[in-house]
């Protein structure tokens, strides 16, 4: 299977297909354990891909990540989440139009509030405000109002 650059893993069609390919045997075991936060990623994928195309690529880096997390460092799967999102997600977000950004930041909020348990992703969810409030206040600089 080829898998092109601009392409982009749907949980249900590619992702079946890619975890082959981009895991071992032994790390495809593990896959039980992140399944939750996966399932949320996906959910946050979707949701982003309405006003941000995010590739295939950064889907299989936070993949990667929450699964060598797993195995190597022994870290919880919504702790590698919050990473990985915060490392490869929030840098492609940059400079993006404010009202992208509150979308994406919406749609952060309602996907990793946690339900009864406590709110996950917080880092990432933390940062993407810090960088709508600095883009808001740019906009004040150049009197740019999105009201």
């Amino acid at each position: 299977m080829e898998i092109g650059r601009f392409e982009t893993l749907d949980r249900d069609i590619e992702l079946p297909a890619a975890l082959p390919i981009i895991m071992s045997f032994d790390e495809l075991l593990i896959m039980p354990i992140i399944h939750l936060s996966l399932d949320k990623f996906f959910d946050f994928l979707h949701e982003t891909r309405k006003r941000r195309n995010i590739g295939l690529s950064t889907s299989i880096d936070v993949i990667r990540y929450l699964i060598a997390g797993m195995i190597s460092m022994k870290k919880e799967p919504w702790t590698l989440l919050d990473e990985s999102l915060t490392d490869y997600i929030l840098p492609q977000l940059d400079r993006l139009e404010i009202e992208t950004l509150r979308h994406i930041f919406g749609a952060a909020q309602n996907i990793f509030a946690g339900g009864e348990d406590e709110p996950h992703c917080t880092v990432f969810i933390s940062k993407l405000d810090d960088m709508i409030k600095n883009l808001g206040q740019m906009d004040k600089l150049f009197k740019i109002s999105y009201e």
